[in-house]
């Protein structure tokens, strides 16, 4: 997973393949979060839109808030059904 900053409070996040977005459904999206690695920071409590893509499946955009920031990581809670975005 890539993960790159499109705007001041708007992040770009590229899977590499169909195999870890399922990944982060079963681990995160299915529960309504988002755990991404990345030096990007984020002030906490920040409202973030996130565009997910995966090529040849296409993208969605969510609005997630940013609830924690370990060490070199952004820990999101998706507003909405995060189950939906596989669908996307």
């Amino acid at each position: 997973m890539r993960v790159q900053r499109s705007g001041p409070l708007s992040l770009l996040v590229d899977f590499d393949g169909e195999e870890e977005l399922q990944a982060e459904q079963r681990t995160n999206l299915a529960v309504g979060g988002l755990f991404l690695r990345t030096a990007e920071r984020a002030p906490q409590f920040a409202v973030v839109e996130v565009r997910l893509r995966l090529s040849g499946r296409g993208e969605t955009t969510v609005k997630a808030t940013v609830v924690a920031t370990p060490p070199g990581a952004l820990a999101l809670e998706v507003a909405g059904a995060g189950a939906g975005i596989l669908a996307a």
